[in-house]
C-alpha cells in the first residue's frame, strides 16, 4: 500500500465517522421532532372527541340489542349518548398516527353505567359484566389509576390527569397491551374515562418504520424499555420540558461500525476515482516520451511570456535512419530529463514537435541570468553521449524586457533557430527586445 493510499483509506475513515455521527445526530432529532409532534396529534385527537362527547345526544338502547356495540351495566340503563360516529372517527384518526398506527388495539369510552368500545370484542361482555358486578366501573377505574375525580383544588391540568398501565395481559384476549387512560371533565368533575389501548410493541414498531424511512438503524435505550409508560404520560401530559427529547435511542456498535466501513469505502473510492480522473486529465496533456507538456495544450491559449527557448535536436533524423526509432526515443527522453535538470519549478517545459521543445521561463531573469540558462542547457545535452550518440542541439530564443503572446515569441525563437542552425548547429541564438 503506497503512503498516498493509505492518507486516503485514514481520510475516508475520519469523515465517515464525523458523516455517521452527524447523519445519527441530524435524525435522532427528526425522529424525536416526529414523536413529540404526533403525540400532540393524539391529545388533539382527544380533546376534540371530549367535545364531540359533550355535545352528544342520548339514544334508548334496547337491553338485549348489542348491535350498538355498547355494554350495560346489568341491562340497567336505558338511555346511552349516541357516541358512534365520534368514537369511530377517533379509531381511525388514532388508527393511521404513526406513533400508534397498526398497534391501536381497543378505543372504549367508559361511562358510569356503561361502555361503548371500538371495536366491540364478544370477550369483553364477560370482562365488564364481572367489573361491573363488583362496583360502578367508573369508579373502579378511577380509584385503580389514582384519577382525580374533580379538578378543583388538585393543582393539575387536564393533561396531567391521564394515567398509562402497562404491560399487562389482558384477559379473554391474552394480548400484551399499555392502556392509557384520559379522564374526560366536565365543568371541573370527572364524568367519563376514554380508554385507548395499544399493543406493547408499539414503540419499537414506530422507531423500526423510521429506521425503514430514514434507513437509520436505532433502537430503544434500556432505560425507555423500562420507563415507556412514563414516556408517555410525561408527553402526553406536556412535560416535554423536563425531558430534552421523548426518546432516549441507542444505536448499536456493530450497526455503526458497518456504516462507518461502507462510508469509508465510498468515500475512499470517490478519492480513487477523482485521482483517476484527475490522472487522466494530467496524463492527457502530459507526453509520454518527454514527460513535457504537449504542443495541444497550449496552441490555443492566451499564454504571455518574457524569455523563451526553442530547443531542437541537430541531425534527429539521421539518428533514427541509423540507430532506429526505438533509439531516436531513447534520445528524445534522455535530452528532454537533461533539460528538467536546468529548469525551476516555475518554468514550463512543451514537447513542439517530434524533436523540438520549448522551455518558457516565467520568473523574472535578468538577460544575463537567461543567456547563462540557455546556454546551461546546451552544455548538458552534449556533455555526455547518448546511447554512445554524440547528441547535440541548436537553440533559438527571444528575450523581452515586456511581455509577448506566444505566438509572437515563438516566431522570433524560430527565428533564432534558424540562424542557428544555418551558422554551425551545437550553438545558441538569442534575439534581444527591449
Amino acid at each position: 500500500m503506497t503512503r498516498r493510499n493509505a492518507l486516503s483509506i485514514c481520510l475516508s475513515f475520519i469523515v465517515s465517522i464525523c458523516i455517521v455521527n452527524l447523519f445519527l445526530t441530524v435524525n435522532k432529532s427528526k425522529l424525536n421532532s416526529k414523536f413529540l409532534t404526533n403525540i400532540l396529534f393524539i391529545s388533539d385527537a382527544i380533546y376534540r372527541f371530549n367535545v364531540n362527547s359533550l355535545n352528544s345526544r342520548y339514544i334508548s338502547l334496547p337491553s338485549d340489542d348489542l348491535k350498538q356495540g355498547v355494554i350495560v351495566k346489568n341491562s340497567e340503563a336505558k338511555k346511552v349518548r349516541d357516541l358512534s360516529e365520534h368514537i369511530d372517527s377517533l379509531f381511525t384518526v388514532l388508527k393511521i398516527n404513526p406513533i400508534i398506527s397498526s398497534n391501536l388495539w381497543t378505543v372504549a369510552n367508559v361511562y358510569p353505567e356503561y361502555v361503548i368500545p371500538r371495536p366491540f370484542r364478544k370477550e369483553y361482555i364477560n370482562l365488564f359484566d364481572r367489573d361491573f358486578a363488583e362496583e360502578n366501573y367508573l369508579e373502579r377505574i378511577l380509584k385503580l389509576e389514582n384519577i382525580e375525580k374533580t379538578l378543583e383544588g388538585s393543582g393539575l391540568t387536564v393533561f396531567e390527569t391521564v394515567r398509562v398501565f402497562g404491560p399487562y395481559i389482558e384477559e379473554g384476549t391474552n394480548e400484551e397491551l399499555f392502556s392509557i387512560y384520559y379522564p374526560l371533565y366536565l365543568e371541573g368533575v370527572v364524568f367519563s374515562v376514554l380508554v385507548i389501548d395499544v399493543k406493547s410493541d408499539f414503540l419499537n414498531d414506530f422507531i423500526a418504520d423510521f429506521n425503514d424511512e430514514e434507513f437509520t438503524w436505532f433502537e430503544m435505550s434500556d432505560e425507555d424499555r423500562k420507563n415507556i409508560s412514563t414516556i408517555i404520560y410525561e408527553s402526553l401530559a406536556l412535560k416535554t420540558e423536563d425531558r430534552k427529547v421523548g426518546l432516549t435511542i441507542k444505536t448499536p456498535i456493530q450497526y455503526n461500525a458497518v456504516a462507518i466501513l461502507i462510508c469509508t469505502l465510498i468515500i475512499h473510492g470517490c478519492f480513487l476515482i477523482a485521482a483517476y480522473i484527475r490522472r487522466f486529465y494530467v496524463e492527457s496533456s502530459i507526453d509520454r516520451l518527454s514527460g513535457f507538456y504537449r504542443k495541444d495544450n497550449f496552441i490555443s491559449r492566451k499564454i504571455s511570456v518574457n524569455s523563451m527557448c526553442l530547443i531542437d535536436i541537430d541531425h534527429f533524423k539521421k539518428i533514427n535512419d541509423v540507430y532506429g526509432h526505438i533509439v531516436g526515443d531513447i534520445v528524445i527522453s534522455e535530452v528532454a530529463n537533461r533539460i528538467k535538470s536546468s529548469m525551476r519549478a516555475a518554468d514550463l517545459a512543451i514537447r513542439w514537435g517530434g524533436e523540438e521543445f520549448v522551455v518558457i521561463f516565467n520568473d523574472e531573469l535578468s538577460f544575463e541570468q537567461f543567456n547563462c540558462k540557455a546556454n546551461g542547457i546546451l552544455s548538458i545535452i552534449n556533455s555526455e553521449t547518448i546511447n554512445d550518440i554524440a547528441v547535440t542541439i541548436s537553440i533559438g530564443a527571444i528575450y523581452s524586457e515586456s511581455e509577448m503572446k506566444l505566438q509572437e515569441a515563438f516566431h522570433f525563437s524560430d527565428e533564432a533557430l534558424y540562424e542557428s542552425k544555418n551558422s554551425g548547429r551545437n550553438k545558441v541564438t538569442v534575439y534581444r527586445y527591449n
